[in-house]
Order: C-alpha cells, then structure tokens, then sequence
C-alpha cells in the first residue's frame, strides 16, 4: 500500500501534468486562430490574383521549363502530441510512395522521417524541417511537373481527416479560374518581358498559394487533434487525480485513526499502571 507520502507525490505530478497540459491546450488554440486568420488574409489576396490573371493572361498552360518528374509531399511535424492525424496521413502517402514509380519525395517534419525510416527504411527522401516559411519550399518545388501534397484536412475540432492535392499546370489553370470567379473575358497584350514570363510570375503565385493554403490546412488540422489528444490525456489526468485524492484521504483517516487509538490505548495502559500503585 502506498504511504501518505508517496499519495502526495503523486497528486502533485498530477495537478503539475494537468496544469502542463492546459498550458499546452491554450497553445494549439492559440495557433488554431492565427491560421484561421492567415487562411482568411491569403484568401482575398490569391483570388485578386487570380482575377487579374484571368483578366490580362494568357493561359499558365504556356508555362513551360518544368522537369518531366513528379514530387510527393508529406506534412507532418517536428513533434509529437498531435493525436492520430499524423499517422493517417502518413498511411495515405505511404501508399503514394509504394504505387508511384521514379517520384521525388519530401518529408516535411522529423515526425514523418521517423515514422518511414521505420516502415520502409530503404526509401529515399529529402527531410524539411517544419519552416515559419514556406518560400523556400515552394521554389524547391514549382520546378516539378506535377507536386502531390499530404497533409490533415481540418472537419472539426472532434474529426480531421487525410487529404491529397496534386498541383499541376493544368490544376493550377482550374484553380485561377475558380479563384476568379466570374471573369471569362481574356484580353491580349503586348508584354515586356514576354507573355510567357508574365504567365510564369502569375503560375509561381497561384502555386505558392495553393500550397500555402494546404500547409496552412494542416497545421491547423494538426492543431485540432493536438487539442482532442490533450484533452483526452486531461480528461484521464483529472480521473487519476480524483482517484488518488480519494485514496489519500481515506489513508489519511485511517492513519489519523491508528494514531488516536494508539494514544487512546496508551492512556488506558497508565491509567492502569497508576491503580496498580495506589
């Protein structure tokens, strides 16, 4: 049986872990809303974007100078406590990575490095760690003919789900003219430097866009289940807690009680020791 000190050892662990965890909570829904904030600010910006292009551009389907090769991407973290959504979507590219022949593939995340240098170690990857920004990475990959990226697609707080996006030029093209909206009307002009260049800027920004909303995508499904996760583990901390505060006090009763019938008991033997003198 555990002694009243070890008991109090252990509720204090549990209240320092549950005030860990809250800390850790208040965290992720911190970042939960600067990404929402950020998806919003990006969003009016990229289909401004893309009306103009679809206004004054040419086709992005002009846009040639990509290698003939594909690249497959994985968003994962360069931590843990992010629940299960990391798994899920490393399942999902894992079944990329097994059925695409001669693609390149991207880690981003030491967690994802982990997790497939130990179910298929002999795959080769380049490994990203986790940027603040994304610019770097997207030049990295606009060169590709076509980008798969994997990543958690945000549901709700209680549910995130795996998703794939596959950029391409002629993706990229539907997704300008989803982003513009009404506009159809395509005006020609006389460019300097050439239409092609023009197009090009226009292709790395809708580009860029669309991936940085997908990263965005999933950091915030990550955060989501970081906050299911913990709230899961505070909910058993708080269970833990509940029952060792119950034992402690039940000890500490019993405790208390020996302690009082000793004393009783002890009064008693002089009481009995003093007749026998009288």
């Amino acid at each position: 049986m555990s002694s009243l000190k070890d008991l109090k050892f252990t509720i204090d662990s549990h209240y320092s872990m549950k005030g860990l965890v809250e800390v850790y909570e208040e965290m992720a829904a911190s970042t939960m809303r600067e990404i929402r904030d950020a998806i919003l600010a990006n969003r009016d910006y990229y289909h401004h974007l893309a009306n103009l292009s679809a206004t004054v551009g040419e086709d992005l389907s002009l846009v040639d100078g990509h290698q003939n090769k594909q690249a497959l991407v994985l968003f994962a973290s360069d931590e843990g406590m992010y629940g299960d959504i990391i798994d899920k979507v490393f399942a999902l590219f894992l079944h990329a990575v097994k059925t695409t022949a001669n693609a390149d593939i991207f880690i981003i995340g030491n967690s994802g490095a982990k997790l497939i240098q130990t179910i298929a170690p002999h795959t080769k990857f380049t490994l990203i760690p986790v940027p603040k920004s994304t610019t770097e990475i997207i030049k990295q990959l606009f060169i590709y003919r076509s980008v798969q990226l994997f990543f958690g697609q945000f549901q709700s707080i209680a549910n995130q789900t795996p998703n794939t996006r596959i950029l391409t030029s002629a993706t990229i093209e539907s997704t300008k003219a989803q982003w513009a909206g009404d506009v159809t009307v395509k005006l020609k002009y006389l460019y300097e430097p050439s239409v092609t260049h023009i197009a090009d800027v226009f292709a790395k920004e809708i580009f860029s866009g669309v991936f940085e909303q997908s990263f965005q995508e999933g950091e915030l499904a990550k955060n989501a289940s970081r906050i299911l996760h913990l709230d899961q583990a505070l909910t058993n901390i708080e269970k833990k807690l509940t029952l060792d505060v119950k034992r402690y006090q039940t000890l500490q009763k019993r405790v208390s009680g020996k302690k009082q019938q000793t004393q009783f008991s002890g009064y008693r033997a002089m009481q009995h020791t003093r007749k026998q003198y009288v």
